[in-house]
């Protein structure tokens, strides 16, 4: 049984352990999981039980990152965090997995090259992870990853730098969060199998040769954000891109999508039939999304 509420998705809720901010994004009139409840309804499914975890018996990784572990199999554990005076580069064959409630706070510089980070969970209630959490300060470089099964695989937060490319986010809630604030680039990255490819809060995030497949959503714009996005290829979503009470016009440039016949109306969505919204500054345009010539 799928557990479902209106879109008031408080990204990242860590039990109040990662503070990034309090954004409460405005309801699309649509329902989907929350960040903070579980996808399924644990009532009427059995507790987690040892037999359920993929990995046993491997070395723990909790707390302050220091330094960088060897190529090897680990279990992440509670908060991870990169303090902001360290640089650590995590090799090449680094296999992370993360139990319940996990997350990795990149407050120094995290430098990831290949290796997968996933739940360390076959249980559907449990695998609920938090993925990397790039917060203020801190700087995420990472290439040719597999981030899974995460609320939010990869986040963005305000003051964080993130630049993602050749990587693969699936079977994720949220591919990736991007907060007000932060400088996020993704290039050359497939988002597939889950919720929302990429929620865009704030910013001015670039996404470069993205492919988005199997998801609900491709990606949800509001306020004022302000992407680039250029090369975008979208295959079995139900809506390519939301814009909900953006101030800003969205423009694509590159936009394709194999096999799907329907009306761009069926695809985009920006509140057409709205010219304004009404704020404490009075009213103002709504933007709108553009797709340049050389889409579709």
């Amino acid at each position: 049984m799928i557990t479902s509420m209106r879109t008031n998705l408080l990204l990242l809720a860590l039990g109040g352990t990662i503070l990034l901010t309090g954004v409460l994004l405005t309801p699309l009139l649509r329902t989907e999981p929350s960040l903070t409840n579980p996808l399924v309804d644990v009532s009427v499914t059995d507790e987690a039980q040892r037999g359920d975890r993929i990995v046993t018996d491997a070395p723990m990784i909790s707390g302050t990152l220091t330094e960088a572990p060897k190529p090897g199999t680990y279990i992440l554990s509670g908060i991870v965090t990169v303090p902001k005076e360290a640089t650590i580069e995590i090799p090449r064959d680094v296999r992370m997995f993360a139990a319940r409630d996990a997350a990795v706070r990149v407050q120094g510089t995290l430098t990831i090259d290949g290796g997968t980070w996933s739940s360390n969970q076959r249980h559907d209630v449990e695998r609920q992870w938090h993925g990397i959490v790039v917060e203020n300060g801190g700087r995420l470089t990472a290439r040719d990853i597999t981030v899974s099964d995460a609320t939010a695989a990869i986040t963005c937060g305000r003051g964080g730098r993130g630049d993602i490319r050749q990587a693969t986010l699936s079977g994720n809630v949220v591919g990736v969060a991007v907060l007000s604030g932060s400088t996020c680039t993704i290039e050359d990255t497939t988002i597939e199998r889950g919720d929302v490819g990429a929620q865009i809060v704030g910013g001015q995030p670039v996404m470069r040769m993205v492919t988005f497949d199997r998801l609900t959503d491709g990606i949800r714009v509001y306020g004022e954000a302000t992407p680039t996005f250029t090369q975008l290829s979208f295959t079995h979503i139900a809506q390519y891109l939301l814009l909900t009470r953006g101030t800003k016009d969205i423009v694509i440039s590159g936009l394709t999508a194999p096999g799907d016949a329907r009306p761009l109306s069926d695809r985009l969505y920006d509140q057409e039939d709205q010219p304004t919204q009404t704020t404490r500054e009075g009213d103002r345009p709504i933007g709108r999304i553009l797709l340049m010539s050389d889409s579709l």
